[in-house]
């Protein structure tokens, strides 16, 4: 393995938590070395292993065999370096393949990937850091510049450049970026400012239950400022990265979710039965880990010597996840399936003249039963999709 350095030991109050949600992952790994769940978990269970303290060989041999593949976007190189180096792996050639050098192909216009993605370049600078890029290379600077370009007033990030409004998820994510940035060296003036103004928008948004909410102005039709675990975990990393993994912010996070986790080790989004998606975020928060999980403390190749990532002959079958329903702004996605943004009441056929119903054909004969019927299954359907997209926006 590649030499790295890595994170401490997981904390004594969430070893528990931690070993029974491990275990549960282990129990979705098919024979193949894959993890079931939503398309795109298998870089981020390999790094919940990492931040434990434990390896999964089979697990990381099936990343080996399937690095990105033509036409991969950046979000796909960036989670592949983030779990490989923490993995301990040479993201310059591990598996035969160059992964910084696929990332720094996707390098146009001044950013990262797509043009109207923000978090892209989040991860891409957390990508870079992992790999011991210099700060002072261009695809670096780029990625920071266009990144706190894009910091709204209020402190916060969205995913996208067209967003008006922040989000929790993104913000953290960017809070992480610019921690790593400042770690790695970069001597960008406006990184502390940056830093303290997204803490200070991600600290507002904590719920009485000591979690937090994706967006606190959700409004109620759409799921509300309830918190999540997929949130909270994510801002428990992200204060993790900036030395605050002890604050009270941080600990009352860490309790909220550890009432959450089922009998079977998992972790729900909010509640009902886990998946490995949101195991794995947990796992990361509750070790305490900051990210990246690891940089890389290899030799890395001089700029112009990266060898162009060899196009891979198999692409993996992985388990796709539906496509992100709508969300309540009309800011594009960096995910292939993109959805243009409904009215709130119009998803799914739900109704928008206030009564409730279902606007789909032949409800109204139905009867006003089963037509609530019909509204409750909408709802928890539009709930469900809304949590799909922001696993997939947010968090790559």
């Amino acid at each position: 393995m590649a030499p790295v350095t890595s994170q401490a030991a997981v904390p004594v109050a969430n070893q528990s938590a931690v070993t029974s949600a491990l275990a549960y992952i282990t129990t979705q790994q098919q024979p193949d070395g894959q993890i079931t769940g939503f398309s795109g978990v298998n870089p981020w269970a390999l790094m919940a292993y990492a931040a434990a303290g434990q390896t999964n060989a089979s697990l990381r041999a099936y990343l080996l065999a399937h690095p990105p593949a033509a036409g991969a976007t950046a979000t796909d190189w960036e989670k592949a370096i983030l779990a490989l180096v923490a993995d301990g792996q040479n993201p310059y050639s591990a598996g035969g393949t160059d992964y910084v050098a696929g990332l720094k192909s996707l390098h146009t216009g001044g950013q990262l990937g797509s043009a109207t993605a923000v978090n892209d370049d989040a991860f891409g600078v957390l990508a870079l850091a992992a790999a011991n890029v210099d700060p002072t290379n261009p695809v670096f600077v780029d990625a920071l510049d266009f990144l706190l370009d894009h910091q709204l007033s209020g402190g916060g990030f969205n995913y996208s450049t067209t967003g008006t409004m922040p989000d929790v998820d993104d913000t953290a994510a960017a809070m992480m970026a610019i921690q790593a940035a400042q770690s790695a060296g970069s001597t960008d003036l406006r990184l502390p400012a940056a830093k303290a103004s997204a803490r200070a928008y991600v600290l507002g948004t904590q719920n009485p239950d000591g979690g937090f909410p994706y967006d606190p102005l959700t409004p109620p039709e759409w799921g509300g400022n309830a918190s999540n675990v997929s949130t909270s975990a994510w801002v428990v990393i992200a204060l993790s990265t900036i030395g605050e993994g002890s604050s009270t912010a941080a600990t009352n996070a860490q309790n909220y979710i550890k009432l959450v986790q089922t009998a079977t080790g998992s972790f729900p989004y909010q509640s009902g039965d886990g998946d490995s998606f949101n195991t794995s975020y947990v796992v990361l928060g509750l070790s305490g880990a900051s990210f990246p999980i690891a940089v890389y403390a290899g030799d890395v190749p001089a700029p112009g010597q990266s060898t162009p990532a060899p196009t891979p002959s198999v692409t993996p079958t992985a388990l796709v996840s539906p496509s992100p329903s709508p969300s309540p702004q009309t800011s594009p996605t960096i995910t292939p399936t993109v959805t243009t943004s409904p009215t709130p009441g119009s998803v799914l056929g739900a109704s928008t003249d206030g009564s409730g119903l279902s606007d789909l054909p032949g409800v109204g004969m139905l009867g006003s039963q089963a037509g609530l019927l019909l509204a409750a299954i909408f709802a928890s359907l539009a709930a469900i999709g809304v949590q799909l997209m922001r696993r997939r926006r947010s968090h790559i």
